[in-house]
């Protein structure tokens, strides 16, 4: 899909939405694949503060917002905003822009961000992670609960759906 850097119709900003959700369920599995599923706590939408994930890691606990724009002047107004809003928060939030198609530019608003704030691209965030915070031990005899059946039916009963 190629950039589009005009304000969105009512129908490119669904799909952003929608393409929002599958970005922030990428970012869910290679979060719970390096920091284990019982440290990665998924909050919920309905919050004043709408962090996608908080993480918890031998070095530190940090929050973690993940979104997908489809211009370049979404995705700057986007940033703005979180970064706003998550000024004032005393703890570790990663940004993350997850569209692959404007990497490089979220760096451009990081004179915008306070200490606590790290702005990213998506594979920039996760070679950051892995460098930089260390996974808890999983409890011993723990087993990962395997989801991958229940999502893969949910996304054909998505696809057939009339």
């Amino acid at each position: 899909m190629p950039i589009n850097n005009t304000r969105n119709s009512h129908d490119q900003g669904a799909f952003s939405r929608a393409r929002g959700i599958d970005m922030e369920d990428m970012a869910y599995y290679d979060l719970i694949a390096y920091f284990h599923e019982i440290y990665v706590h998924v909050q919920p939408r309905k919050r004043k503060i709408n962090f996608d994930f908080i993480i918890y890691a031998q070095n530190a606990t940090f929050a973690v917002d993940v979104f997908f724009s489809n211009s370049l002047s979404n995705m700057k107004n986007e940033a703005r905003k979180k970064i706003n809003t998550y000024s004032s928060f005393g703890q570790k939030v990663c940004i993350v822009q997850m569209n692959s198609q404007l990497n490089g530019n979220i760096q451009q608003l990081s004179a915008r961000a306070t200490q606590n704030i790290g702005l990213f691209d998506y594979d920039e965030f996760i070679k950051e992670i892995k460098s930089k915070f260390k996974p808890l031990v999983a409890p011993k005899g723990y087993h990962e609960f395997d989801l991958s059946d229940l999502v893969l039916q949910h996304r054909v009963k998505k696809a057939t759906r009339p």
